[in-house]
């Protein structure tokens, strides 16, 4: 049953349930108790230090041990990082477009259909299970925005030679593994233009990329490129306090994906929009963090195509299998059977 569903259903039972007027009844006896007023001296208040010490440190543990269990750590909601400047807008470009771009080093693993009762579940195949292949490599995406700290904990280093300004910052995923980030860069003022125009490096490991673009009041484009035939573009944009991230992916020279994330803080909680552009309809994901057992998980809400619409929920955890860290991901059909599915999960660059 759905929310909105069992919300109706409880109010029209509360309607329902007759309550009979006892005011009458209630006033009538209150009129016939007898009682004597009784005067009793009030203590003596005495101020006890040793007390009121020992109180006021139970308190401060009280809240402690509250906040541990209420607002653990990891949920990361105070500390996410927030896009209150372009510098930051600047960085989660990179972050994005870098993880994108990097399909080295990926795991192989076989992909596992299973229901919950482990029998096998290839023979009668969903449209998400064609789509988590490519929606896999957005993961690591969620994990680090959901995961890192507030400013990608940036340290600014004196320029490298040759460039403007130099900086340090790190992602954090799911487990607690970090990438480091270099970015180099030299900004120049076009007086004619009205913006600023960005050239520079962006070196995560082995990996270096060229990073061009522009900045205009509160937009932002950039091109992440491995060379000339193979780059990301990137058109950030506030609209309605939304953060918009346009994203076109160009391999060999050929436009393959086309996507927009769109963040937005709702009730102090981070939620992040996934629109997939393909020829039979747009692909629609909402991501969300929970916490269960202690272990971040990530949770989505998925909506496929135009015409013959497909719809439910993804459950998505990291597991061991092999030595190897995987998704877990348990698929929830809102018209099915759920199962679950094994992906290889990529190794964060040092």
């Amino acid at each position: 049953m759905k929310k909105n569903e069992v919300i109706n259903l409880i109010k029209t039972k509360a309607q329902e349930v007759e309550i009979k007027d006892l005011t009458s009844n209630i006033l009538e006896r209150v009129k016939n108790i007898s009682y004597e007023e009784e005067v009793k001296p009030l203590p003596k208040f005495r101020f006890r230090p040793r007390l009121a010490f020992s109180a006021s440190l139970l308190s401060l543990f009280l809240v402690f041990i509250f906040s541990l269990f209420i607002y653990p750590e990891m949920t990361n909601q105070n500390v996410a990082p927030q896009f209150e400047n372009m510098e930051n807008v600047l960085m989660f470009s990179s972050i994005s477009t870098s993880t994108l771009l990097d399909t080295s080093n990926t795991s192989d693993l076989s992909t596992y259909l299973y229901d919950l009762n482990g029998r096998n579940n290839n023979e009668n195949q969903n449209k998400i299970d064609d789509e988590l292949t490519e929606l896999t490599k957005y993961f690591g995406v969620m994990e680090k925005l959901f995961a890192s700290k507030h400013n990608f904990e940036l340290k600014v280093d004196a320029a490298k030679a040759g460039y403007g300004e130099s900086m340090r910052f790190k992602t954090k995923d799911f487990l607690n593994e970090e990438t480091q980030y270099e970015m180099n860069l030299n900004q120049n003022y076009d007086e004619t233009s009205h913006q600023y125009n960005i050239d520079g490096e962006l070196i995560i490991g082995s990996l270096n990329y060229q990073v061009r673009g522009k900045s205009l009041d509160k937009r932002l484009e950039t091109r992440t490129s491995i060379d000339d035939q193979n780059y990301m573009d990137m058109n950030y944009e506030l609209i309605d306090e939304k953060h918009h991230f346009d994203l076109l992916q160009t391999k060999e020279g050929i436009l393959i994906e086309d996507v927009t994330l769109i963040i937005e803080e709702i009730d102090n909680k981070r939620i992040v929009e996934l629109y997939i552009n393909k020829d039979q309809g747009i692909l629609s994901y909402t991501f969300e963090m929970s916490i269960e057992s202690n272990n971040r998980v990530l949770k989505v809400n998925y909506l496929l195509g135009d015409e013959s619409l497909e719809s439910g929920e993804l459950l998505i955890r990291i597991r061991q299998n092999q030595g190897e860290n995987i998704y877990s991901v348990l698929v929830k059909p809102d018209n099915g059977i759920p199962y679950q599915i094994n992906k290889g999960r990529k190794s964060p660059q040092k």
